[in-house]
């Protein structure tokens, strides 16, 4: 897929991973020794609600929000503000049905510069509102704010000694602190995330530090059925119709070559939005997904609101054909010469030099690319399939879901 105008989260990571099994005693978990894993458990069966704040540089705002379960089984909302430069930004997530929605709601060069900010940016040729089927790479943009999910992050950031924190309300607690990486929420790199945890397993403060940002929350639990919340429209889920983009001139072959017994050939054009249109062809014949132009072609419109070059590096053309056992994934980079880093479903690493500006892989479906880093001069970009977001993720299926039918992001700087 590719963007217009947002940089798509791909995301992040773990609001649906699979948690490390844990043994505990039959009489259950002591309040000594207490894994997160029996917290994220209790978490993910409860009802509650939470209310915090985000203080940046630039002031403190407030949140509120209730919940039940996790991203991929419960419901929830969260609304509130966050402070930037420019100006504030609204925030208004919610999930139901394995669902996370998320408002855009973000304007201004400078708000927009922040991963928050591309991720909600309004624009004419956006959808008021983001949607996507979870695990997918914006449920992180959303699990600080679902305790369960949050809980979990924490638990995959390694096991660290709990220590003595303080009373709540006459509840002895323990906090639980870990540095966690990668995406989440407002932030790209690394923070540090920490909760307080009662006796029975239950989160009744969060907390996580990055850089001059400090979201804050408390939690507190409820009886009966899961909160009400009000989904988003069909029609608000809607991109705005424009007239579809097709090649404008004649194509160009950009590169060829041969690998897995395929000789393929990528071409591009112009096309009449402004933007560019890729073909794939190759034999024997792979499907591309989602051609938006006869069956082999994919035209995208102009990248707008795009601050890092970066930004514009995508998976352009995918293609597959699951009875030959054959996958191609193409890549378009801004500038020459490139580290790349490679990492497979079947758990294979690779590393590589290009010195072109478009990377092209053919492979086999049982043993499918699905991570990509592209490096040089102290920059990078990470590209993963579905939920996939480090070389790690790569032969995690819980995380790759389809690769019959790969869904690529791409961050810069991860």
């Amino acid at each position: 897929m590719h963007r217009t105008g947002i940089r798509r989260a791909a995301v992040a990571c773990a609001a649906a991973l699979a948690l490390v099994s844990c043994s505990s005693d039959p009489g259950g978990p002591s309040f000594a020794d207490h894994p997160l894993e029996a917290v994220v458990a209790a978490m993910r069966n409860s009802t509650g609600a939470i209310s915090g704040s985000i203080e940046t540089a630039e002031g403190t705002t407030d949140f509120a929000g209730s919940w039940s379960g996790d991203l991929a089984t419960g419901q929830g909302f969260v609304r509130g503000t966050i402070q930037h430069a420019a100006g504030p930004v609204d925030i208004d997530f919610r999930w139901s049905g394995g669902v996370v929605y998320l408002r855009r709601s973000a304007e201004g060069t400078d708000v927009t510069t922040s991963p928050l900010g591309q991720l909600l940016l309004k624009s004419a040729t956006a959808a008021p509102w983001l949607s996507a089927s979870t695990p997918s790479s914006i449920d992180a943009v959303v699990a600080l704010f679902s305790p369960a999910d949050f809980v979990a992050r924490l638990d995959l950031a390694g096991i660290v000694d709990p220590t003595e924190g303080p009373d709540i309300d006459g509840a002895s607690t323990q906090r639980h602190r870990r540095t966690l990486n990668g995406w989440l929420f407002d932030w790209v790199g690394p923070h540090t995330g920490e909760v307080l945890v009662d006796q029975d397993d239950r989160v009744l403060r969060a907390r996580v530090e990055a850089g001059d940002v400090t979201v804050d929350y408390e939690v507190s639990y409820a009886t009966g059925g899961p909160p009400a919340v009000e989904l988003p429209s069909a029609e608000e889920l809607v991109t705005p119709t424009t007239q579809p983009a097709k090649p404008d001139d004649e194509f160009v072959t950009i590169r060829d070559g041969v690998g897995q017994g395929v000789s393929w050939t990528l071409s591009s054009a112009p096309s009449t939005s402004g933007g560019v249109c890729w073909r794939w062809e190759s034999t024997p014949a792979l499907e591309v997904i989602a051609p938006n132009v006869g069956a082999a072609t994919r035209c995208y419109p102009p990248a707008e609101n795009i601050y890092d070059p970066l930004e514009t590096v995508d998976a352009v053309v995918v293609a597959t054909s699951a009875e030959l056992d054959l996958t191609a994934s193409a890549f378009v980079l801004p500038e020459l010469g490139w580290d790349v880093t490679l990492g497979y479903v079947d758990g294979r690493r690779d590393r590589r030099r290009i010195e072109t500006a478009v990377f092209v892989e053919v492979g086999t479906l049982t043993s499918a690319l699905t991570f990509v880093e592209f490096a040089r001069d102290g920059q990078s970009v990470s590209c993963g399939v579905g939920a996939v977001l480090t070389i790690g993720d790569a032969s995690d299926d819980q995380l790759v879901r389809d690769v019959t039918r790969p869904l690529w992001s791409c961050i810069p700087g991860l």
